[in-house]
């Protein structure tokens, strides 16, 4: 503000916490001159610098697009800017423009909210997950799945497709983390492979579907992210890109360790009563 930036806070919690803490905008997007757009789940934060001065290492994913998608971009934002600030754009220069850049990746910009009709978050995942043929590679950093996305990743686990998840080892949320732990069992039961990110705290949150369809988002596996966040997301259907985030996952499983069923299914009955209780309180 003091350099004549413009900053407005999105639903501050003012007198009811319980209530007005749930509304967040959690989406991540910056647009450069109309023209250049960034979407994807890394935050304006020192840690994702990884210079030394944060004891964890933070690994995450986002996008830089060029092309008519930024333009769905700058609207989303201005939409947010509006509701947070009460003033109005035109649609037209300098905010929306033709763009002349010659690509040919097919890109889907998916936006949701509190006031959406529909979970179009979840909705998309789901399509994604019901499309693919042979293999679901999944990285997202807070896993408590809706019943239907765990029964989609099971059906297609159990149709022979290759179901992988990257989670991180150790998350920066306790009741988060062991929450999500109570889910592993019946994703580990349908054959689903799981992996633990050990080199530090994974934050992406991406999908790709075989070698065409790719997914990075601000989206977590939660219904906080599919009912009561301001989300975005990013559809690509394009084999390049799906190769690209494909090598990243391979990278990520360089650093991260299987979990195996049968280990899994010996942990103690303290273990496993704490993840229930975390569950029930998320």
């Amino acid at each position: 503000k003091a350099h004549g930036a413009s900053v407005y806070p999105c639903s501050p919690v003012l007198v009811d916490f319980y209530l007005n803490a749930n509304y967040r905008n959690h989406r991540k997007i910056i647009v450069v001159d109309g023209s250049v757009g960034f979407v994807g789940g890394i935050n304006l934060d020192e840690r994702y610098l990884n210079n030394g001065k944060h004891p964890v290492f933070w690994r995450d994913t986002h996008l830089r697009i060029e092309g008519d998608a930024v333009n769905i971009l700058q609207l989303q934002f201005l939409m947010s800017y509006r509701y947070c600030s009460q003033e109005t754009f035109p649609f037209g220069e300098p905010f929306f423009r033709r763009s002349a850049f010659t690509g040919h990746c097919f890109t889907d910009i998916v936006a949701s909210g509190p006031d959406s009709e529909w979970p179009v978050a979840m909705q998309s995942i789901l399509m994604a997950i019901n499309v693919a043929k042979r293999r679901i590679r999944i990285t997202n950093p807070y896993f408590i799945p809706t019943e239907e996305l765990l029964t989609a990743l099971q059906m297609a686990s159990l149709a022979g497709k290759d179901v992988q998840l990257i989670l991180p080892y150790k998350g920066d949320s306790y009741i988060v983390q062991h929450a999500a732990l109570s889910y592993l069992k019946p994703l580990l039961a349908a054959g689903i492979k799981i992996f633990f990110y050990t080199r530090g705290f994974i934050h992406a949150k991406t999908m790709v579907i075989d070698d065409n369809l790719a997914w990075v988002s601000s989206v977590n596996f939660d219904n906080r992210s599919f009912y009561l966040n301001c989300e975005i997301g990013v559809l690509i259907y394009d084999k390049e890109v799906a190769a690209k985030l494909n090598r990243a996952f391979e990278e990520d499983l360089l650093n991260a360790v299987p979990v195996r069923e049968t280990r899994w299914n010996k942990r103690n009955v303290i273990k496993r009563f704490i993840d229930a209780v975390c569950r029930l309180l998320t």
